[in-house]
């Protein structure tokens, strides 16, 4: 187990934060400095404030997915390893604080693994509308990988290809 407590405690969980941004920031710098990956898994809105959350559940982007509830038989491609390191942040009076943590993480924790994750490697919707012309005219996947390195600095494998293409390409059914 490697644990990022003693910088999480110093970094972030000793401080008030006074609005949302204001923690955004911090956490960027956390985890950035510690190689980790952070993602919201649970939030309740504060209307009409600076903190903008009452509450917000942050998990390792390792940690495991909710289950489906459906019946039907499905192939899951799943990359994680349940991680279970997460921390609960909590609105009080006019600060955002962290109510508690647990900083143990069950795999590596090294820049290429923090720099290749699926929330580091997603293009956003302008950059996918930027270069939609190379997904869909069938630019090579070598070529594509070199181009979104080179353009936003963004490694995609070519499992990432294939999804943006098949939501970019509409299939239309034969008029019968």
């Amino acid at each position: 187990m490697i644990s990022v407590a003693a910088d999480f405690r110093r970094d972030i969980q000793s401080r008030k934060f006074s609005s949302y941004l204001e923690l955004k920031e911090a956490l960027d710098a956390f985890m950035k400095k510690t190689c980790t990956n952070y993602v919201v898994r649970g939030s309740a809105h504060k209307k009409h404030s600076k903190l903008q959350y009452n509450r917000l559940v942050y998990m390792c982007d390792q940690y495991p997915r909710r289950r489906s509830v459906s019946k039907g038989l499905r192939k899951v491609n799943s990359q994680t390893t349940d991680c279970t390191s997460r921390f609960y942040v909590h609105a009080h009076m006019r600060w955002l604080i962290v109510t508690s943590a647990e900083m143990e993480h069950n795999h590596p924790l090294n820049e290429s693994v923090a720099h290749n994750s699926r929330a580091k490697r997603r293009l956003t919707a302008d950059e996918i509308e930027e270069s939609k012309a190379l997904f869909v005219n069938g630019c090579s996947n070598d070529k594509l990988k070199q181009y979104a390195l080179e353009r936003f600095g963004k490694q995609l494998t070519n499992h990432d290809i294939w999804n943006i293409r098949s939501k970019l390409t509409t299939f239309q059914s034969p008029d019968t």
